[in-house]
């Protein structure tokens, strides 16, 4: 599948697919050996986002799965929102249904990017433009529903990648070298720590 705009890029929680959000649709792909992108075939598989009633959203800038394949978040910039979508057969694009939740991430932030559950789905991390990464907290592990807004911390970074619950490693998109963040959340407060 020839892509115009790609923005993200993950696979299934044990490697059996991948999926890229482009524009406003998130392809499907499968793959015949668990995360060698080399074995895989486009299945015509698709979910386009701006079409869905109630959301419309044609700047998606990230999205996720719950661990489990059954849930599906997608951060979009038209609205600065956050959507869940529930899948009725796990990992399957094509089964999602808007929820109806929705959680509201803009106001204080620039242009939102890429987002990070914690590993029991209690905690929701995105970053911006404005080089912060944000938290929110999440009252029922998973959905939207309840979600609230909490602090961010600066850092000079654009992308979040899970290493294990509550541990995120955030690459610097300004630097040739290779320098990595480490951000942990203590008391409500993320602890920052560089690695080289």
């Amino acid at each position: 599948k020839l892509l115009t705009d790609p923005r993200d890029f993950i696979f299934s929680s044990i490697g059996h697919k991948f999926y890229v959000c482009d524009g406003s649709t998130i392809f499907q792909y499968d793959l015949t050996t668990n995360y060698d992108i080399r074995t895989s075939s486009y299945n015509s598989k698709k979910i386009q986002i701006s079409t869905v009633a109630d959301v419309i959203e044609s700047a998606l800038r990230g999205f996720k799965f719950k661990p489990d394949g059954t849930k599906l978040f997608v951060l979009g910039t038209d609205y600065d929102r956050v959507f869940e979508f529930d899948l009725s057969t796990a990992w399957d694009v094509t089964t999602a249904t808007y929820s109806g939740n929705n959680l509201y991430i803009g106001g204080s932030t620039g242009t939102p990017y890429n987002l990070e559950f914690s590993g029991d789905g209690t905690k929701l991390f995105f970053s911006d433009n404005d080089r912060y990464i944000w938290v929110n907290y999440l009252a029922t592990p998973w959905t939207l529903a309840d979600g609230t807004r909490g602090g961010g911390t600066t850092l000079d970074m654009r992308n979040i990648y899970n290493s294990g619950i509550d541990r995120y490693y955030i690459d610097k998109v300004d630097k040739q070298d290779s320098y990595y963040y480490k951000a942990e959340e203590e008391s409500k407060v993320l602890v920052v720590e560089c690695y080289s």
